[in-house]
């Protein structure tokens, strides 16, 4: 327990302090998963700069939004879900 005087500290951790897994393509669009299987962010990387397409970073404690889809276009397009939080299926 805190005595009356004493102070404490918070850190929120660094992007490097997360053990991110990074999956990009030749166009710059990367996701970084964080080890408890949630995507942390979903961005594109070009020329050093980077746009984030996701609105929030996902949580070591809390995991992340809980859908991802795939759409395939064409004439019949279809979305495919590729993760989920673990309550949809």
């Amino acid at each position: 327990m805190l005595g009356p005087m004493q102070k404490r500290s918070l850190t929120t951790p660094r992007t490097d302090d997360l053990q991110l897994t990074r999956v990009s393509n030749e166009s710059g669009f990367q996701i970084a998963v964080l080890p408890n299987g949630s995507v942390y962010s979903l961005e594109h990387v070009q020329q050093g700069r980077r746009i984030m397409v996701n609105r929030s970073f996902g949580s070591p404690v809390a995991g992340s939004m809980g859908r991802l889809y795939l759409r395939l276009g064409g004439s019949e397009p279809v979305m495919l879900p590729t993760a989920f939080s673990g309550r949809e299926r």
